[in-house]
């Protein structure tokens, strides 16, 4: 079995080092691109530009990589949650981010349903607006049975606008001399990615700031357990599944939540502790590389400029909102 998978997991593994490696350097420290999105453009590249597609002997590595390591990667993105930041928000806030993060899922399946999207990119593209980027696609994605291009394109989309949001925020907060409690508040309830709360955060050089950016935007992406039961029970419903039949709920999101209140309990050493954000990494970024590796170019442009429309109406929409409630709250 291994001996077959070797192939496939040996060019992951190369693309994801690439990635990695370009997401250390120092020119990254200032672009702060992820190296999920560098793995997903590089295996696009092999994927389009070489044969590797056609040589069946890479398939079922690409294809073991997409479907269990990915879900690996998931579940060791628990590892970096804790319930605790529940009880740090308070009952306001918490009430606040669910509400932005359901009004956000809802508009943005309404655009996409409009705009005539797959219902899948369409999901992705909500869950990637409204929780955290990339781990929430690649977590509600197989549970939609999202395709590798709607996962891809999903990921890209999101990531182009976060990125630019990166930039812009500390420019505003320097502008208009923002409260850095309001400024660490707005900043993470609306960007996708944690990455990029951290940096837009720590630009401005206040850590009034950045500890209330990483505590929203934490708790924002505890929220995921919930959405991924919703969306659960929805493809059940779609399915035909009659209410007091069995629901079968994905393992790895049960391995998720395991994750969460394990690091809640505090149990973990804390050398090991420090090690596993950074693992979950890899991990996430070797399933990227084999999504890229999936990803037919002449396939994506027939989707078009759409997908990048409704990201930014969805952004568009978080961000008055979000600004607006943490305004209110926080300022």
């Amino acid at each position: 079995m291994l001996k077959k998978l070797s192939t496939g997991l040996a060019l992951t593994f190369s693309i994801a080092f690439i990635a990695l490696s370009l997401y250390g350097t120092e020119l990254n420290k200032q672009l702060h691109i992820s190296s999920l999105l560098y793995a997903i453009i590089i295996g696009m590249i092999f994927s389009n530009f070489t044969n590797i597609n056609k040589m069946e002997i890479f398939q079922p590595g690409v294809k073991f990589t997409s479907k269990k390591i990915l879900r690996f990667g998931v579940i060791l993105q628990g590892f970096k949650l804790s319930l605790t930041e529940l009880t740090k928000l308070g009952f306001t806030g918490i009430i606040f981010i669910a509400c932005l993060l359901t009004a956000t899922i809802l508009t943005i399946k309404f655009v996409s349903d409009k705009f005539g999207l797959d219902e899948e990119l369409g999901i992705c593209l909500a869950a990637g607006t409204s929780i955290c980027g990339a781990s929430a696609i690649a977590t509600i994605g197989p549970i939609v049975d999202a395709d590798e291009k709607d996962t891809a394109f999903g990921i890209g989309a999101i990531t182009f606008f976060g990125t630019i949001a990166m930039f812009v925020f500390p420019m505003i907060y320097k502008a208009l001399n923002l409260d850095p409690q309001f400024y660490g508040a707005w900043v993470g309830v609306t960007l996708p990615d944690v990455a990029e709360v951290v940096a837009a955060s720590g630009a401005v050089g206040s850590p009034i700031a950045e500890s209330m950016a990483i505590l929203t935007k934490l708790t924002r992406v505890l929220f995921l357990v919930p959405v991924s039961i919703a969306f659960t029970i929805w493809k059940s419903r779609k399915n035909g599944n009659q209410e007091g039949k069995k629901i079968d709920f994905p393992i790895y999101v049960l391995g998720f939540i395991l994750a969460v209140i394990i690091n809640s309990l505090q149990i973990i050493p804390p050398e090991i502790n420090k090690f596993i954000p950074k693992f979950a990494n890899i991990v996430l970024t070797i399933a990227m590389a084999s999504l890229g590796l999936k990803i037919n170019l002449k396939k994506l442009f027939k989707v078009g400029i759409k997908p990048f429309i409704v990201g930014f109406i969805g952004m568009v929409f978080i961000q008055t909102f979000g600004c607006l409630g943490a305004y209110i709250l926080f300022n």
